[in-house]
């Protein structure tokens, strides 16, 4: 199987699922919350991606990843071509949650992000992402990543480095 293909069976099933299933906005793409039922069939699919976004925080390895997947202290998303584009079945993104206690308040941290064409999908994304900390109760959301997000993701402000990486941090609204 290709890198970052999934096939049309797991494709339809996480579509038809409507579990944690979202659009993102106006977007021509899906965000998809991976319910834990279905991490094992899609896992080999998104593994090589998650390897290539480990670089803001090697230290948590693909394991790591798959045990707070399985006790869902962390959430894997990905990012598809809306249903429309059926016939293409690529993963243009996947990134992973997890909600923190920090100063006092709760943030949802954005981490291991890989994938393509950020430029098409990002803000939709990210807009998606804020709205589902307010639910959460969050105050802020953070992120990790080369100084190159500053052009992609307005509005977030630099609050220090981790890893040689900026951390990125907007309050949500």
């Amino acid at each position: 199987m290709e890198q970052g293909k999934i096939t049309a069976e797991a494709s339809d099933t996480l579509r038809k699922s409507q579990i944690n299933y979202d659009i993102c906005g106006e977007s021509p793409y899906d965000l998809i919350r991976i319910p834990v039922k279905h991490l094992a069939e899609i896992w080999e699919f998104v593994l090589p991606i998650v390897q290539k976004g480990q670089t803001a925080n090697p230290a948590m390895t693909a394991r790591d990843l798959q045990e707070g997947l399985l006790d869902q202290s962390i959430q894997m998303w990905l990012v598809l071509p809306q249903l429309a584009q059926r016939t293409r079945r690529d993963i243009e993104a996947v990134f992973f949650t997890s909600i923190e206690r920090d100063k006092g308040e709760w943030v949802l941290s954005l981490y291991g992000l890989g994938g393509r064409n950020p430029r098409e999908w990002v803000m939709a994304c990210h807009e998606h992402m804020h709205r589902y900390a307010r639910q959460e109760d969050c105050k802020r959301v953070r992120m990790c990543g080369r100084p190159a997000w500053r052009r992609i993701l307005p509005g977030y402000a630099v609050t220090g480095t981790r890893q040689g990486h900026l951390v990125y941090e907007r309050a949500v609204e």
